[in-house]
């Protein structure tokens, strides 16, 4: 029995010496100093720590640059600033766009200017010990949420370039009005710890906005009900409507039957959203309306739709296919500019320009071209799955159209056609190609195109400049 045991208790430390050779930390890339008394470790992990006594060096772009920027800092994407460092340098970790996770120590006291621009990061924990923070210290594309522990700092120069969601201690007399205007006017605020409560308002376009109201819930639920249109701005400029504030935590959105017109610039960059219904009652989609919606995967739009305004879907970068029905008329100028993910969408009779309509949309392979549309000015620049289209009778200008489509192989062009201006820059994939009669001028038409090695020209042109 004796022997049993030992023979157990001795296969037992063999096995935890293997372990311990299996378990082993992370190597170090590199390393040095960034204070008098601080030092810096970047491991093979991707984590940067910082660790010692004391404050960080400030650093300056253009001639003292972080040292674990260089080549380094796109290995970055933790951050760890260990019990000891009080205080945290001027761009220390500026353009680190790897970074997700920040990781700051109670002894920190301050926050130097431009500090933390990490456009991956979503959230980071500002530790009760702060108490100064400068200009502009945390900024990100990505950031969701900005959590302060404790009494509000002191803030040096302003902070209004986020839009994000700060969470602050409830109750703290200290986070007062004042204080919160220095984070300008893009910024949620939500007490950390307190009960929801619903976030509503008006944006409707009579005099006081009544007749549209809005109500942002918990789960994320952006409801819209009231009659009429929604506010749009008479000349079309580009307005901030009045939940972009709180677009992070906009998910869903749903129009409720009544309301007859989205306005300009509603959801735009509510990149969050992934769903949207709207209902019968909508007759006009104004112009940048779901503009940068890039989570945005599909839309059901009614055949109650007349009118599309200029850029409404532009950058939806996840929307795959589309129905556009017969009542819409006009012109489509850019509506799906930068939908790098559509690979289906119909154009119903009735459109008459495609003017850089789908503009960067490079999953797109083919589409049918109604009988009505006349211009194709820069409706496909950039379309670099495009293999073969057919152009109807009707088109008369195309120019700058299939820039840089460079899967393009076939294309025949119509004898309404009078001008070809950079239409086919940069188009290495065509081959030959005919200029019907009809054309007149052609400017810088076929640059770039490598691989052409025939074309027919039509005896009516009197301009060629630049053709290939």
């Amino acid at each position: 029995m004796i022997m049993k045991k030992l023979f157990y208790m001795i296969i037992s430390v063999v096995m935890v010496c293997v372990m311990a050779v299996g378990i082993s930390a992370a190597d170090t890339v590199a390393e040095g100093q960034c204070g008098e008394n601080l030092t810096w470790i970047l491991d093979d992990e991707g984590t940067l720590t910082i660790s010692g006594e004391g404050e960080m060096e400030d650093y300056y772009w253009n001639d003292n640059t972080p040292p674990w920027y260089s080549s380094l800092h796109t290995r970055i994407n933790r951050i760890i600033i260990e019990e000891g460092v009080t205080s945290i340098g001027d761009v220390a970790f500026q353009y680190l766009d790897n970074v997700t996770f920040i990781d700051i120590a109670n002894t920190v006291t301050s926050i130097g200017v431009r500090a933390f621009s990490c456009n991956s990061l979503r959230t980071i924990v500002i530790p009760e010990s702060i108490t100064d923070i400068y200009a502009y210290a945390i900024s990100g594309r990505e950031l969701s949420s900005i959590i302060f522990k404790g009494d509000a700092p002191t803030f040096h120069g302003d902070m209004d370039d986020i839009h994000t969601i700060i969470y602050y201690p409830a109750d703290n007399v200290t986070w007062t009005a004042d204080v919160k205007k220095v984070f300008g006017a893009n910024i949620a605020w939500m007490e950390d710890g307190g009960e929801w409560e619903d976030i509503s308002g008006y944006y409707g376009a009579n005099d006081d906005k009544s007749n549209i109201q809005w109500t942002l819930y918990q789960d994320g639920k952006l409801v819209i009900t009231g009659y009429g249109d929604m506010y749009s701005h008479p000349k079309g400029y580009i307005i901030t409507s009045p939940w972009k504030k709180y677009r992070k935590l906009v998910k869903t959105v749903v129009i409720e039957e009544g309301v007859e017109r989205i306005g300009n610039c509603a959801f735009r960059e509510c990149y969050n959203i992934t769903s949207i219904e709207i209902p019968d009652s909508i007759a006009t989609i104004e112009s940048y309306a779901f503009f940068g919606c890039y989570e945005l995967q599909e839309i059901f739009l009614p055949d109650t739709i007349t009118e599309i305004g200029y850029y409404a879907f532009s950058g939806c970068e996840k929307l795959k296919e589309i129905v556009i029905h017969s009542r819409v008329s006009g012109s489509l100028e850019g509506v799906f500019d930068g939908c790098t993910s559509l690979v289906s969408v119909n154009i119903p009779d009735g459109i008459t320009s495609l003017s850089g309509t789908f503009a960067g949309c490079t999953s797109l392979e083919t589409i049918d071209i109604p009988d009505s549309v006349i211009s194709l000015d820069g409706a496909f620049q950039g379309c670099t799955n495009l293999k073969t289209i057919d152009i109807p009778d009707s088109v008369t200008s195309m120019d700058s159209a299939f820039t840089e489509c460079t899967s393009l192989e076939i294309i025949n062009l119509p004898n309404s056609v009078t001008v070809l201006h950079t239409t086919f820059m940069e188009c290495v994939s065509l081959k030959t190609i005919r200029i019907p009669e009809s054309v007149t001028s052609m400017y810088t038409t076929f640059i770039g195109c490598a691989n052409l090695e025939s074309i027919v020209l039509s005896k009516n042109i009197n301009e060629l400049c630049d053709a290939v």
